[in-house]
């Protein structure tokens, strides 16, 4: 199972990186959260990349392929 929800990284980045208020942060639903982060990566040039296309990702395992375990 996961482990859940980071609240308190996402109060560090809200309420200390982002200047959001404690109300502001609290009163966000996960879409609006995720959208003000989002905005929040752009502003400062630190946008996620788009994920790996399938060439990409093929290319990778043809470079870097797992290595297969040692049995005992």
């Amino acid at each position: 199972m996961g482990e859940g929800i980071p609240w308190r990284r996402w109060m560090e980045v809200g309420l200390g990186l982002m200047g959001l208020s404690p109300g502001e942060f609290w009163r966000m639903s996960l879409a609006e959260w995720t959208a003000c982060h989002d905005g929040f990566l752009e502003r400062h040039g630190q946008r996620a990349k788009s994920p790996l296309t399938r060439p990409e990702l093929e290319e990778l395992m043809r470079r870097f392929p797992d290595k297969e375990e040692q049995k005992p």
